[in-house]
């Protein structure tokens, strides 16, 4: 019997958890078991269980041995080291981190900026583990003209119509006092006007404390931004940190600050579901009907000002409001999310403007995605022909909703074959592929169909601690 509640124990998910360790267990205990969770606690906590405790370290102890007893039947004997040992670190404007990562320092204040006459750089954060610090840094140019776009975007045309990549990795040199580190693996990206770096520097364990001030050297221009570290501060629960809420096993922190007219929502989720997190927000082609995420406040519910962006685990959007106006809640009708799932399948190529009737069935945990029919056609201004695929979805859940999933061709041992497709939508799901076919694609195609997207529909309203 024992063993059987053990077992129950051990499926229930975060919210179910936490709220059974907030009740009160009474439940006898075997002597033969206490015995052996006494010996197995002494041996976790490092005591040697000949020595003599005061009393007060006794009434301690009892408390201890009491939570540990509540824990073994709330989640199984063999996590009690696991829940016994659960705490957060809070890095803001990164991410909330478990006891399990390694991230020990935290920028002291963010968005620290230097300018010269031709740019401005600044450090939107900075994170550290024992040897390693990232530093995202922006990188905004201040006389950058039209012309000098029109001239940037031809030089990556030149490159792409030569097969050449266009090299966007900028010179980032981090100093730690006097001594230079250069990155040794970043993300790149460029507007023209505005480049973004996320990069990481292997650094000496004895340069990275609180004591050092640290530079960042961007292409050797003048304007040379500095910060220093911060030990990241530790709690026992999310809610000291933010309001949260829990849906699907995933749960959201959301942390705001107000500044030159506007507020700022920070989301900060922790994900120990099946899912991937790829958006709060819908964009241009996803998104379920006219929801969207909103802020509401005494006066109104709110559009955010501009879109959002990721910094480490954390999703940063804001939010424009009047000196009087005061944020109630977060609203998030649903998270876009994907898995990792696959699938391969053979499909039969028909000849240029002939349908084939399919209704092939492609299975995901969560859902089926239907192959209808395919359709050789040729689009204009274009020599090479395509391979409409009609699609239509069946869900298992009314809250997990399915609408995509990414296409790829396959050689005939199974390897990433080239070509592309584009996507038709209809509403708030993809409806068709068109399939770029080239000329030794045969009568036949072999495609892997991987990495389905979902609406997850629990909605989150989540309160503002202002």
């Amino acid at each position: 019997m024992e063993e059987k509640i053990i077992k129950a124990f051990d499926t229930f998910d975060i919210s179910e958890t936490d709220r059974l360790l907030e009740g009160n267990i009474e439940i006898k205990i075997d002597p033969v078991i206490l015995k052996r969770i006494k010996i197995s606690t002494y041996e976790k906590a490092g005591i040697n269980k000949k020595k003599i405790v005061p009393k007060k370290k006794l009434l301690l102890a009892a408390a201890v041995c009491a939570l540990l007893l509540t824990c073994m039947f709330a989640i199984g004997i063999g996590n009690v080291a696991d829940a016994f040992t659960r705490f957060f670190g809070f890095a803001p404007g990164y991410g909330i981190l478990e006891n399990n990562q390694s991230i020990e320092y935290i920028i002291e204040s963010q968005n620290i900026k230097a300018e010269d006459e031709e740019v401005a750089i600044t450090i939107k954060t900075a994170v550290a583990s024992k040897d390693n610090i990232s530093v995202y840094v922006e990188l905004k140019r201040k006389n950058f003209t039209e012309a000098d776009l029109i001239k940037l975007k031809k030089l990556e045309m030149d490159n792409l119509k030569k097969e050449e990549s266009y090299n966007l990795k900028p010179s980032l040199i981090l100093y730690a006092g006097d001594k230079a580190y250069a990155s040794d693996s970043g993300i790149y990206s460029s507007g023209g006007k505005v480049d973004d770096a996320n990069v990481s520097f292997t650094v000496d364990p004895s340069d990275i404390n609180t004591d050092i001030t640290y530079k960042i050297v961007y292409n050797n221009n003048k304007a040379i931004p500095s910060f220093k570290l911060k030990k990241i501060s530790i709690f026992n629960t999310l809610d000291e940190i933010g309001s949260t809420q829990t849906h699907n096993n995933i749960s959201i922190t959301a942390i705001t600050t107000k500044k030159d007219g506007q507020i700022q929502v920070d989301l900060y989720p922790i994900n120990k579901s099946k899912y991937r997190i790829k958006s709060f927000t819908k964009d241009l082609y996803k998104g379920y009907g006219d929801r969207d995420l909103k802020l509401q406040t005494n006066k109104e519910l709110k559009s955010y000002s501009s879109s959002g962006n990721w910094l480490g685990s954390a999703f940063s959007i804001p939010f424009n409001i009047l000196p009087d106006e005061k944020a109630l809640f977060i609203k998030i009708p649903y998270l876009i999310v994907t898995t990792n799932e696959s699938n391969i399948i053979n499909i039969k190529i028909p000849e240029l403007g002939k349908k084939i009737y399919l209704n092939k069935e492609v299975k995901f945990r969560d859902s089926i995605m239907i192959i209808t029919d395919v359709e050789k056609i040729k689009e204009q201004n274009r020599e090479n022909e395509n391979l409409k695929i009609n699609l239509k979805y069946k869900n298992f859940d009314k809250n997990k909703i399915i609408f995509n999933a990414r296409f790829g061709k396959l050689d005939f041992w199974g390897n990433p074959k080239g070509g592309g497709y584009s996507f038709t939508n209809y509403g708030d799901h993809v409806s068709a592929i068109n399939l770029y076919l080239d000329r030794d694609d045969g009568d036949s195609v072999k495609l892997k169909i991987d990495q389905p997207e979902y609406y997850l529909l629990s909605e989150y309203n989540i309160k503002i601690k202002e």
